[in-house]
């Protein structure tokens, strides 16, 4: 079986991050986690499903692991450093998760 191509591959590959569903009309809600551990990627599958969601970790392995295991464009870097939060487009989500050991992020 083959690794799963995700939805967000044309964002990595440079397109645009945001698919447009505007002509389904779903309504749905752009959510950006802080960390991938086991509760960060557990919540970031789950929410997946139905709406775009984006990761940001600071393990770039995580990262790798994820991209392909959900539909999730993950992006590797430090959740607290706001260009990392920026590039991940934290002014066009709905909301923000953070999941990490660090109680600073």
């Amino acid at each position: 079986m083959g690794k799963r191509r995700p939805r967000f591959r044309r964002a990595i590959d440079g397109a645009d991050a945001r698919p447009d569903h505007a002509d389904r009309g779903d309504t749905l809600v752009r959510i950006l986690v802080v960390g991938a551990g086991e509760v960060g990627s557990s919540i970031a599958g789950s929410l997946s499903d139905g709406h775009d969601v984006i990761v940001v970790d600071i393990d770039p392995e995580r990262v790798d692991s994820l991209t392909y295991s959900e539909d999730v464009l993950a992006i590797a870097g430090d959740g607290t450093d706001t260009d990392v939060l920026r590039d991940a487009g934290v002014e066009a989500v709905d909301v923000v998760i953070a999941s990490t050991d660090d109680d600073e992020t």
